[in-house]
Parts: C-alpha cells; sequence; structure tokens
C-alpha cells in the first residue's frame, strides 16, 4: 500500500475561538507527528477549540488516534474541545475496534460540529 503523506490546512474560525484542521490523506506511524505538530502549536498559542474535519483521511492507524487520545485530552484539560466530523467508515471501523468511538464527539458535517464546541 503506497503511503499517502498527510496535510493539514489550518482555519480560524472566530466564533468560540475555533481552530479548524482539515486533514487529506493517511494519519497512521509516517504522518501522525504532522497532526502533533499542527495541534501543540495551536495549543501553544491557547487555541483549545479544536475542529477536525477528516473527510478527506481514507485511512488511520493506531498511531493516529494516539494523537487524537492526547489533543482531546490536553483540550479538555485547558477548557477547550476537541471535535471531529466528516469521519469515514473505513476510519470510524479502526475506532471502534479500538473502542474509543464513543470517547471522541464525532459529527456528520462541519455546522454540527461548530455548534458542539
Amino acid at each position: 500500500m503506497p503511503i499517502e503523506q498527510l496535510a493539514i490546512k489550518k482555519e480560524i474560525l472566530p466564533q468560540k475561538n475555533i481552530t479548524l484542521f482539515h486533514l487529506t490523506g493517511n494519519l497512521d506511524a509516517h504522518t501522525f507527528e504532522l497532526l502533533q505538530d499542527a495541534l501543540n502549536e495551536a495549543f501553544s498559542a491557547g487555541r483549545y477549540n479544536i475542529l477536525l474535519n477528516v473527510s478527506e483521511v481514507p485511512y488511520m492507524s493506531s498511531a493516529g488516534a494516539g494523537v487524537l487520545i492526547g489533543g482531546f485530552t490536553e483540550a479538555e484539560n485547558n477548557g477547550g474541545k476537541l471535535v471531529i466530523y466528516g469521519m469515514r467508515s473505513e476510519v470510524r471501523n479502526v475506532f471502534s475496534t479500538l473502542g474509543i468511538l464513543d470517547f471522541f464527539p464525532v459529527f456528520d458535517d462541519r455546522n454540527s460540529a461548530v455548534e458542539a464546541v
């Protein structure tokens, strides 16, 4: 299976001081550090309301899920939220297999996700 490099586009939403990350590509052992760095940059800037658009993530491994768990915990510990939307069935299956699907607030669309932050 070829490695599909992860691309991250950041968008700042003024409502609720949200940092939205649009992820494209695989989130796995080869790419998880890119997301980890992006989240750490937001947290260092005091931005703890995080929205992740994963609609263009065809594959996520346990390494990628681990970054999300760490980001979720950091956001919650600082009064923020990490919310995910656009999860494909393949990624949802990984979350279900790992037993963490109910751990995250997951929404189908951006508007619902923004309201949940």
